[in-house]
């Protein structure tokens, strides 16, 4: 394997390779029972006979380090320091992307042709953190779970198309090998503004727009946007190559799991514990045995779980495994308050990296157990993310209401008390 990057620097990155997880790490966690893995680094090639062409990217534990830009065929690195550690040539990614290009016409003429499914979006709408009408805010839109890699994602206010402070990113490989994709649309938000972005996606009969206004999000199949996301489609026919390396008991133990996937379907797969592919599919199983009599290539193999995986551990101990990032806390009321009237009580806790944490509620100093919801942890796809904790409450004087946050940025647990005489 060829040694990337800046060789003045211990920023070197070791190419040629695709990964992701999903499906590979259920069977690994099936095949490691008693350990728990950390971090994943995944590389990810896919090709497709649409537009987009292709992606090639690197990502650590879900989140984009980098991808190769195809138009202008240029690297580009989803945080600006991380330009400072990392380099990767874009030529290795389009090298990688012409062989995923050459296996994608094997796999269509094995297949004879036979397209392959589809599956439709998740599509969420959500503030990058608690919004104060009249100062500029960032909204999310996250459309998720989907497959093939082509959508299209459009904005609005109050019924006005936009065009302007609209970014969108490059297509993420997802959990059993389908997409996901993020935009995002920086605005000032007045009261009574309402704002929609608007899906289309093959797999969906008609666009679906989800709404925001101040709190409030609803999905609404809007049919009178376009469809010539349809016209466009040539059929569906995916080709997907995936390397996994699994981190676990800090760094020290490293597996890698190369996956060739087609239309969805993994086909086969490289075990660095086995030391040799796995044929699934039939069409898996022939290109197993192939690759099994070539032993100049599983050596490579075996041995990118050092030159590749512990090589690139290294590198991203400081820059990312031990990145850490405070999170900001805001406890306020769903509505008005009154007293002794039912409300709910709201915890945004956002902006925090890792992803791991523990958010609990607290009624004068004690633990509520119930009556809460909960988002769960939701990324915001830049490297940072948030939770929205929901508790049922009768506002009285003398409550004390508290979210407590534990995150390993913060040096010992923080409470945020909200009181109702205070909020009066």
């Amino acid at each position: 394997m060829n040694t990337l990057g800046k060789q003045s620097k211990t920023d070197v990155w070791n190419g040629n390779m695709a990964l992701w997880w999903s499906v590979v790490a259920t069977f690994l966690l099936k095949m490691s029972a008693g350990q728990q893995v950390d971090h994943i680094l995944r590389q990810s090639t896919s090709c497709q006979k649409d537009t987009p062409s292709g992606d090639f990217g690197f990502y650590f534990d879900g989140d984009e380090i980098f991808y190769v830009d195809l138009d202008i065929k240029e690297v580009e690195y989803k945080l600006p320091e991380f330009q400072k550690f990392f380099f990767f040539e874009a030529q290795l990614g389009l090298q990688a992307l012409s062989a995923c290009h050459f296996n994608l016409d094997i796999y269509i003429k094995r297949s004879k042709g036979i397209s392959g499914p589809k599956v439709p979006p998740k599509v969420k709408l959500y503030p990058s953190r608690p919004v104060e009408l009249g100062k500029s805010s960032t909204l999310i839109c996250h459309a998720d779970g989907f497959f093939p890699s082509v959508l299209n994602i459009s904005w609005s206010k109050n019924g006005t198309p936009l065009e302007e402070g609209i970014t969108i990113t490059d297509f993420y490989p997802g959990k059993e090998f389908t997409f996901e994709r993020f935009s995002y649309l920086t605005s000032i938000p007045d009261g009574g503004d309402i704002y929609s972005c608007t899906v289309e996606h093959p797999a969906l009969d008609q666009p679906n727009a989800v709404f925001w206004q101040a709190e409030k999000t609803f999905v609404h199949e809007n049919g009178t946007v376009s469809l010539s996301i349809h016209k466009k489609l040539k059929g569906i026919y995916l080709y997907q190559t995936i390397v996994d390396c699994f981190y676990m008991n800090n760094g020290e133990t490293v597996i890698l799991i190369k996956t060739i996937i087609y239309n969805k379907e993994r086909q086969l797969f490289f075990d660095s514990r086995v030391g040799k592919f796995i044929g699934i599919t039939e069409n898996g199983k022939i290109d197993a045995e192939y690759f099994n009599n070539n032993t100049e290539y599983l050596d490579q193999l075996k041995a990118e779980v050092t030159t590749f995986c512990r090589h690139n551990y290294d590198i991203m101990k400081d820059v990312i495994v031990g990145r850490k990032v405070i999170p900001r806390i805001t406890v306020h009321p769903q509505r008005n308050v009154v007293e002794k009237h039912p409300n709910l009580l709201m915890c945004v806790t956002s902006g925090f990296y890792p992803q791991r944490i523990r958010v609990t509620m607290l009624k004068n100093g004690e633990e509520v157990t119930h009556d809460i919801s909960s988002s769960g942890v939701v990324s915001n796809g830049n490297w940072t993310y948030q939770i929205t904790l929901l508790i049922e409450f009768i506002p009285k004087k003398e409550d004390v209401y508290g979210c407590k946050v534990e995150h390993s940025s913060l040096k010992e647990p923080v409470i945020v008390e909200w009181r109702m005489e205070a909020y009066n």
